[in-house]
């Protein structure tokens, strides 16, 4: 009796089981899964070929079901935690000068080059390492080409001011005042709000610079720090050291690393 073969009635795709038990995959937010299935769309539509050269606009992604303010947070976490490289940045602006991302997928081979895969996710080997590599690039407001790149440091610009609740204690009435201790700017108004914001902002930097030092350690440790990138990370040290003051634990860590062997050159 002749054994009958299933078929599949139509373009598909395949992914790793190892890949979808790994941490990074673990971690993917919605928004990430989708970038990644959008990719693999463009893939399929390229017949399966021109990884690494994958054209998918900002409007793409939109229209796959991406929220609008999620597509550059999404797509540097999909990055970050190893799935896709972005092999050539694009550029905004008018029409005739705009250009998208070009895109490859790290689990899939690269046939113009023959390349095999190169499977960067499978360096992140914890839930907490793929944890804060997620947060970090979420956070970070400068999409990079690899996971690997340093992120920049909290507090350098107004934006990144933590923003508070409006309208706490807030009561609103026509002739009214309101009474409330947060301003209409969304900062706080007396002088001892201002100071309560002023401690929880510095918490909240020496909790960035230090969750940010330990996922660069760690994977300086495991050497998983490309030689081409040695010298973007000690630029980013430096710029530690000089955004913390001396009391900052954070401080000496990233003085002490830049005397790392890694950085003796």
């Amino acid at each position: 009796m002749s054994r009958r073969r299933s078929k599949i009635p139509g373009q598909w795709t395949w992914q790793l089981v190892e890949m979808k038990q790994s941490p990074a995959w673990r971690v993917l937010s919605q928004s990430g899964h989708r970038i990644i299935d959008r990719l693999e769309i463009e893939l399929a539509q390229h017949g399966g070929k021109d990884n690494g050269r994958l054209p998918v606009t900002y409007e793409h992604f939109v229209e796959y079901g991406v929220e609008r303010h999620s597509v550059g947070p999404a797509i540097r976490e999909v990055v970050a935690l190893g799935f896709v490289e972005i092999t050539q940045a694009g550029r905004g602006g008018n029409a005739e000068y705009r250009k998208p991302n070009l895109f490859r997928l790290t689990y899939r081979p690269t046939e113009e080059s023959r390349q095999a895969p190169t499977d960067e996710w499978k360096r992140i080997a914890t839930m907490q390492d793929a944890q804060a590599a997620k947060r970090l690039a979420r956070l970070s407001k400068t999409e990079s080409r690899c996971g690997n790149s340093p992120p920049k440091p909290m507090g350098e610009t107004p934006t990144e001011t933590p923003k508070f609740p409006m309208g706490e204690t807030l009561t609103t009435g026509r002739g009214k005042t309101p009474t409330t201790s947060i301003s209409r700017g969304g900062a706080p108004s007396s002088p001892k709000g201002r100071e309560r914001a002023s401690r929880r902002a510095s918490r909240a930097k020496r909790a960035a610079h230090a969750e940010a030092l330990a996922t660069f350690e760690r994977k300086l440790t495991a050497g998983a720090i490309p030689a081409h990138q040695i010298g973007t990370w000690r630029d980013w040290l430096r710029t530690v050291v000089d955004a913390t003051k001396a009391d900052d634990p954070a401080h000496g860590r990233a003085e002490a690393l830049l005397h790392h062997e890694a950085f003796a050159a």
